[in-house]
């Protein structure tokens, strides 16, 4: 019975312990993707693409430490679709509520297509970032204003 007892507490041991790890490794993330990007030579880019339900997508980015591209519209998203021979066109829709964000509803939006997304400053016709990536690459739960990594496709 001892020793039942004994293997018994190691397990509950080695649970809690497993516990107290993810908890430290959740809080940890959360705290670090929180902070601003601290790499000085970090210029605009985006900080990520997500879709909840494969009808709809939303894109963020960031101006870095461009200060001068901080100003609403100073940054521009172009987006061209590759199932197509299609041109580079602007985002459909920027976000009022939420700065930095171009949302593509379901008239823009298709599975299995593959997208490729730019980051411009139009005055200066400079790009600074480009992803690709389809829409089921970028599907998951989430919330909208919590940026995440983009997979890159091409």
């Amino acid at each position: 019975m001892k020793r039942i007892t004994y293997v018994f507490i190691c397990y509950l041991n080695n649970n809690i312990y497993l516990l107290f790890i993810l908890f430290i490794h959740f809080i940890a993330h959360s705290f670090f993707s929180s902070l601003p990007d601290t790499d000085p030579s970090r210029g605009p880019h985006f900080t990520g693409c997500r879709s909840r339900e494969q009808e709809t997508f939303r894109c963020w980015w960031s101006a870095g430490t461009f200060q001068n591209l901080t100003e609403p519209g100073a940054l521009r998203v172009f987006y061209q679709t590759k199932n197509a021979l299609s041109e580079w066109q602007e985002c459909p829709d920027y976000t009022r509520t939420l700065e930095n964000e171009c949302y593509f509803n379901k008239t823009y939006t298709q599975i299995w297509t593959s997208y490729c997304v730019q980051l411009r400053s139009v005055p200066q016709n400079i790009t600074y970032d480009e992803a690709c990536f389809t829409v089921e690459n970028i599907a998951g739960p989430g919330d909208w204003h919590t940026a995440v990594n983009l997979w890159f496709v091409y």
